[in-house]
Formats: C-alpha cells, structure tokens, sequence
C-alpha cells in the first residue's frame, strides 16, 4: 500500500516472512511472529533503518476485541505512531495488515497444521518513508489524482469487488511502473498444483480470477504467492511487485 502525505511518501508492505521459519510452535496456540523494518530517507540518502520483533498469540492479534493492546490495532496503531505515522492513514494501514495476517494464517491452517499441531507464522512488516522534494511530491499528487480519476471512470463497468484493486493499481502503475529484471523472472519456481493443502489453499489466479485446475503448472513467487505463467509474465514485464502482497522483486531501474 502507498500513500502521499504533504512532501512524504509512505510504502506499506505485509508478507510471509521468507527469513522466518515456520515451526511447531511451544505453546497451545498458534504464535505470529512480527518483524517489522522501517526505513526512512530523503531522496537516496538513508536517515534511519530499525528493525523490531514482536511475538503474539493468534487468536490475540486478530480478535476483534481492541481493549488488548495486542489486537491487531491498537497493536499497529501503537507501532505507526512510535514512528510518526499520520493518524490519517494508520486504520487503512492496520486494516490492510490484518488482512494480509489473516491471509498468512489461513495458509497455514491448510499446511503447517496438517497433523493438528500449533505453529508458528512468521510475517514481515516493511514501511518506508521517502521524504521528497517538494516538486516531485507535487508531481506526484497530480499523477495520482490522474491516476484515480480514470480508474474510477474504468470501474463503473466493473464489479463493485474490483474498484479498490483497480485504484490502487492504477496508481501503483503511475508511481512505479518499473519492470522486473529478466533474470528474476527467468529464476522463478514452477510447481504443479495438485491436491495437497499447500496449493489447494490458493484456489485461484489474483490476476485472471481464473481457478487453477489439478495438474497445471503455475509460477510461484518468493513470496509463494502462485499465478498462471502467463499472467504473472505478462505483470512483471511492466512492474516489478506481486499483486497480491506488493512483495518488490529486483527491478530494471
């Protein structure tokens, strides 16, 4: 997820945790495992870089009952403002972490605890903040109200569940339409899917909204997401993150 602030440019990201490992957990509940990286600059110069990790039961992070400071937000509003996130954007960027959690968790529902046991899910939480020059930010508003304004007139003939994708990509599209690098796509894993649990829990294409059937080769990213070959060819030929996650691969620029 990116916003615009004023001169400040906020890239929210969530996502299995490839550095994580996914393990048995030592309690009787499943444990989310939460690093969390910020990064701060100003054009190409790094102002600061932290790292922070955090350990919660599930069930207490994603429970809908914030007078737990570790519910998922009073947990990321807490986080957001320690860093000096504006109030404005903190619920959309809490919202968009429980859901990715919950993602995260479903997948793991359908693997990990295959013999019934409690695990551990590991999730990497990546905001970058890029303090720009007044003339690029300004550029950029117009970019994205432009960007918004022919997504919106798009969107009028598509169903209703696709708007917000169709926005957002559309200004994704504006900001960063920088191709993946060749190579990244070229070492990209192939897998069949088949009727195990790891591949059964991703039912459809994020692209093509097209359901992938027993006995056909998709391409799986390094965030594990899946897609047709085709489909995912076709997206990291003219940007280079995942449509489900917004996990960057190694781009051209």
């Amino acid at each position: 997820m990116k916003y615009l602030s004023d001169d400040v440019f906020y890239d929210f990201t969530v996502q299995e945790d490839d550095d994580g490992e996914r393990k048995p957990s030592a309690s009787d509940f499943d444990v989310f495992q939460i690093r969390i990286r910020f990064r701060k600059s100003r054009m190409r110069t790094p102002l600061t870089d932290s790292e922070q990790s955090f350990h919660i039961p599930r069930d207490v992070l994603l429970s809908s009952n914030h007078d737990s400071q570790s519910s998922w937000m009073p947990f990321m509003a807490r986080i957001l403002s320690e860093l000096q996130v504006p109030q404005q954007i903190q619920e959309h960027m809490a919202e968009h972490f429980k859901f990715c959690a919950e993602r995260i968790a479903m997948r793991s529902s359908g693997t990990s605890r295959g013999g019934g046991g409690r695990c551990v899910l590991p999730v990497l939480v990546r905001i970058h903040v890029r303090i720009l020059p007044p003339e690029r930010a300004a550029a950029m508003r117009d970019q994205i109200e432009s960007a918004r304004a022919a997504a919106a007139a798009a969107g009028a003939a598509m169903p209703w569940r696709d708007r917000p994708a169709a926005v957002e990509d559309s200004v994704d599209e504006m900001l960063e339409a920088v191709p993946t690098k060749t190579s990244a796509i070229e070492a990209l894993e192939k897998v069949w899917i088949d009727e195990t649990p790891a591949t059964q829990a991703m039912s459809e294409c994020a692209i093509c909204l097209e359901e992938f059937e027993v006995g056909t080769e998709v391409t799986k990213m390094p965030c594990r997401h899946i897609y047709h070959g085709r489909c995912i060819l076709k997206w990291l030929e003219r940007t280079h993150f995942c449509p489900s996650c917004r996990f960057n691969m190694p781009s051209e620029s």
